[in-house]
């Protein structure tokens, strides 16, 4: 059986990247995005009906990869298993100091990196392909 060793040690620096779903922001067709529409008859500006005075609204487009913030890794987690439990991948996760440790968040090995640089190149290519599938 093969060893499974973790790419990134106690104490590395690394950079997450995050599936998310951020907003676009869209301005109001009916004020235009100044939050006010002004009433001809009576010469006088109230607040926006289609928007409710906000000038816009937030709209929700596509899911993507971003690059996400700088973790410290606190610890390190292997699972390997016999090959004859074809149903259970061998995986390395780390817990990290920011999000918590023991009873933190557990970040696959798959989506950290030694470096934003090298988080944001493989950002591009995941987005990339998704549009390539969409």
């Amino acid at each position: 059986m093969q060893a499974i060793n973790a790419k990134y040690k106690l104490g590395q620096e690394v950079w997450k990247i995050n599936w998310c779903n951020p907003p676009t922001w869209e301005t109001c067709y009916t004020c235009n995005g100044s939050k006010f529409v002004h009433i001809k008859e009576t010469n006088k500006q109230i607040s926006c009906p289609d928007c409710r005075g906000e000038g816009g609204r937030s709209v929700f487009l596509s899911s993507r990869w971003k690059a996400g913030s700088k973790l410290t890794i606190g610890k390190i987690q292997i699972e390997q298993f016999d090959p004859i439990y074809s149903d259970n991948k061998n995986r390395v996760t780390y817990m990290c100091k920011e999000t918590g440790i023991g009873t933190g968040s557990v970040h696959d090995q798959n989506q950290l990196f030694a470096s934003l640089e090298a988080a944001e190149r493989e950002v591009k290519k995941r987005n990339k392909t998704l549009e390539k599938e969409g």
